[in-house]
């Protein structure tokens, strides 16, 4: 992972979580929140009556994550040290109305029981989007092999018992798929 000044130059957090469907006092999961990249600016928008946990498995990283949103004054922030694929962030189970998770199903072996793991974070009707990396050439980002087209994170996404994807265009290296989990 770049740097963590680096690595913001390939986002627009703020234009890509609006477009997205963050709104005000919503519960967050930012699964692999890495440097909180989009972590603080949900919980910026999110407001008091929200809340945004961090999820990663980089207890350094989470600290990062800590100290920023120290020094804006964030009191909605909460970092966990755990792997969502594993399924066992008990606390959270159906508590989250949207679920972000920013360029890591490219890594990830088993898309499904991630996927499935998440949907049992999120509140009925909860949303997930996927963000990744868009599959052509770009100045960072894993090799272009393991880039997920918009079609398999759809199927994916389907497969785990999310419905009414829609794909977005987010500026300026990748693509997103909102999708609602149908659970009542």
């Amino acid at each position: 992972m770049p740097g963590e000044k680096e690595w913001e130059t390939y986002f627009s957090p703020r234009k890509t979580l609006v477009a997205l469907g963050l709104k005000k006092g919503m519960v967050v999961a930012d699964l692999g929140c890495g440097y909180g990249t989009f972590a603080i600016v949900a919980a910026q928008i999110v407001g008091n009556k929200g809340k945004v946990f961090a999820l990663d498995i980089d207890r350094k990283l989470l600290r990062v994550v800590e100290k920023r949103a120290h020094e804006k004054h964030l009191k909605n922030v909460i970092p966990i040290l755990a792997d969502i694929s594993a399924g066992k962030e008990r606390e959270l189970l159906a508590t989250v109305d949207f679920a972000l998770l920013a360029n890591i199903i490219h890594g990830t072996k088993s898309k499904f029981r991630l996927l499935k793991a998440t949907a049992d974070l999120l509140k009925p009707n909860g949303v997930v989007a996927v963000l990744n990396w868009k599959v052509e050439k770009t100045p960072r980002g894993p090799p272009i092999r393991m880039r997920p087209t918009e079609k398999q994170t759809v199927r994916w996404l389907n497969r785990a018992g999310y419905v009414d994807p829609v794909v977005l265009d987010v500026p300026q290296y990748h693509y997103a798929v909102v999708a609602r989990l149908s659970r009542s």
